[in-house]
């Protein structure tokens, strides 16, 4: 219900608003007191590059994007797997 009500834009800060339906359950005033942000990872990308390309593409399906470095200092298991990748031949990254 809240949710419908922010969709419609009738709830959009933290005013009050009277809910009243149809059988006259649930109604009553409501004020908003709090909001929560949740962060979860939706991708995950080896360079930065490729990180802002993937947002360029893809920000209009998400609320907001951000990066986030998730650092491979100090963690031998990180830096053999990101040494290997480095000993590779570059291959050319064309978008698609």
């Amino acid at each position: 219900m809240i949710d419908q009500l922010e969709e419609e834009g009738k709830w959009t800060s933290y005013n009050s608003v009277v809910l009243e339906l149809e059988d006259s359950q649930f109604s009553g005033t409501y004020t908003r007191t709090h909001t929560k942000t949740l962060r979860q990872v939706v991708a995950v990308f080896m360079t930065n590059e490729a990180a802002e390309f993937w947002i360029s593409q893809n920000e209009h399906r998400h609320n907001s994007l951000e990066i986030y470095v998730a650092s491979g200092f100090r963690n031998p298991e990180w830096q053999a797997i990101r040494d290997f990748l480095m000993s590779l031949t570059p291959a050319p990254v064309t978008p698609e």
